[in-house]
């Protein structure tokens, strides 16, 4: 069967089968693939006579004698998705915690990799009628692909979100009580907030589509993680046998007392991260392209700002209940080993541009709000010859 005059009504019966069977993950042969993109390219190739849309809406001009639609497809393709996301929706109802990641993250992976076929089977609908009508500037018209994510993000994520987030919230904090997680789940959630970025300000209209260029749908997203390097904290000199230098030392620690940024910089920097805006310097965001960056608004709404309190709240309850039992040198010992879990964590499943924020608020919750108690044992150190310790306190 082929489109005729534009009558989509004839061929979208069996487009709809052959969607139905792509978001099944069924296997789809080529010569099915080519029947669905050509009933896609027919129809967007022919007029109906009979059609009163709007020329400048529904048709538009692609060679002399011929016109281009696409309007009445895109909006059943639009309904599509959303029946289609409902019903996911509908499935994930009244689940909690490690049963609410599982569905999640198993129906993102699917969704996302049969939205990249239906894109392909929609491809001559993205590169000309999509295409047109953005560069036309219509609002809410996007190629299909993004269109699927958009559907996702109103449909499935925006009503699970607080089930959601509150479901990976206690995964990390069962990971930060030794427990041993699946970070692969976690990570594959953190992808699919960071890919629901989009809004209508964006460009709509990708040129990957054009060039065939988008990522296959395994294929993790750019920007996301880049491996952790430790930062280079002062060495202790190797093999030296005498203590640092007491003044050089105790410098480091000029106008601590008031709970104030000290004067060293480092993992233990205690200044108050209220005060602190996250750098926009390149080497900040290294690992981030700037479309990435303007990009995160829904990572960071859902997820990045809930898990910094929930950080905050974890680390200000142990340090003061740790403090209480333990010495200072135990203490640093311990904030030294939540520092780097947290480095680790954000290489693991988190995005990088988190990093910043993160290691500023664990120090200013672990070491800033006890400076007081911190500096008061240097002296002792110093003297006891604990010259492991005072390196610890001063990188």
């Amino acid at each position: 069967m082929s489109a005729s005059a534009g009558n989509l009504a004839l061929v979208w019966d069996d487009l709809k089968s052959g969607f139905d069977a792509i978001f099944r993950l069924e296997t789809i042969k080529r010569k099915r693939y080519m029947e669905l993109h050509t009933h896609v390219y027919n129809y967007c190739t022919s007029v109906d006579p009979k059609s009163h849309a709007t020329p400048s809406r529904n048709a538009i001009e692609t060679e002399p004698g011929g016109k281009l639609v696409g309007f009445e497809l895109y909006k059943k393709l639009r309904n599509y998705l959303k029946a289609h996301v409902h019903s996911l929706k509908l499935k994930g109802n009244n689940l909690v915690d490690e049963e609410t990641l599982s569905y999640f993250e198993k129906a993102w992976t699917e969704f996302r990799f049969a939205s990249r076929v239906l894109d392909g089977v929609c491809n001559y609908l993205n590169r000309h009628w999509v295409k047109r009508e953005c560069e036309e500037g219509r609002k809410n018209v996007y190629v299909v692909y993004t269109l699927a994510l958009i559907t996702w993000r109103e449909h499935l994520l925006k009503p699970h979100a607080r089930v959601l987030i509150s479901a990976i919230l206690r995964e990390i904090e069962r990971e930060r009580r030794g427990e041993i997680l699946s970070t692969l789940r976690l990570r594959k959630i953190i992808e699919c907030l960071v890919e629901l970025g989009i809004t209508s300000d964006q460009q709509s209209f990708s040129t990957s589509t054009l060039t065939g260029t988008a990522s296959s749908p395994s294929e993790p997203l750019p920007y996301l993680m880049k491996p952790f390097k430790s930062p280079n904290f002062p060495p202790k000199p190797s093999g030296s046998t005498s203590k640092p230098n007491k003044s050089e030392v105790e410098s480091s620690f000029q106008g601590t007392s008031n709970k104030t940024t000290p004067n060293f910089r480092g993992p233990l920097h205690s200044g108050d991260p209220a005060d602190e805006s996250t750098p926009n310097t390149p080497s900040a965001t290294s690992s981030l392209t700037s479309d990435t960056r303007t990009n995160l608004s829904v990572y960071q709404e859902y997820f990045e700002r809930p898990f910094l309190t929930e950080t905050e709240r974890y680390y200000r309850l142990e340090s003061a209940q740790f403090l209480q039992s333990n010495t200072v040198p135990e203490y640093l010992q311990k904030v030294e080993t939540r520092l780097n879990e947290e480095r680790i964590r954000v290489q693991t499943y988190l995005h990088i541009s988190t990093l910043p924020k993160l290691i500023r608020s664990c120090e200013h919750y672990l070491i800033g709000e006890h400076i007081d108690r911190l500096t008061s044992v240097f002296s002792d150190l110093f003297n006891e010859d604990r010259e492991e310790d005072i390196w610890r306190m001063y990188r």
